[in-house]
Formats: structure tokens, C-alpha cells, sequence
């Protein structure tokens, strides 16, 4: 979990920091796709691609919060093999 590597005093600076710096980002998509939904569960009618498209921005927010595998990163430097 995040929040444990966010204490960890071996955790990436980096990956704290950008965070961090999501954190207001991330609270603002999900505020957003919780308004949308309380609006859908009052009997408001709501276009299909409204409630998608708060659900699909909080999930990009959250996909770039979560850390990657470095075995899954392209980006990794080549690992040199004797």
C-alpha cells in the first residue's frame, strides 16, 4: 500500500513527492464521481457517458499514483547480464 511506502525511510523520493502532488487531483475526480453518482441515486437522469467519463478520470489519476513494477516498465535501463 502507498501509504506505508510513503513512511518507509527507504521509500523513492520521487514517488512520494509525485504523490503527494496527486493527492488534490485525486480528491477532486473522486468528489466528482461521487456528486455524479449521488445525482444517478436521487432519480436524476444522467447520460451514460457522464458517470464513464468521472470514472475513467479518477482511475488515470489513480493509475498514475500507483507505482509501477520496474519489470513492466519500458523505460527500465537494460539489465546487464555476465
Amino acid at each position: 500500500m502507498m501509504t506505508i511506502a510513503m513512511h518507509d525511510a527507504a521509500a523513492d523520493p520521487a514517488a512520494v513527492a509525485r504523490f503527494a502532488a496527486l493527492l488534490p487531483m485525486m480528491d477532486e475526480r473522486y468528489r466528482r464521481l461521487k456528486d455524479t453518482l449521488r445525482q444517478a441515486a436521487a432519480g436524476e437522469t444522467l447520460p451514460d457517458w457522464q458517470i464513464a467519463l468521472h470514472r475513467a478520470d479518477l482511475l488515470a489519476v489513480l493509475d498514475t499514483m500507483t507505482p509501477s513494477d520496474p519489470e513492466d516498465d519500458d523505460r527500465s535501463p537494460p539489465v546487464e547480464t555476465a
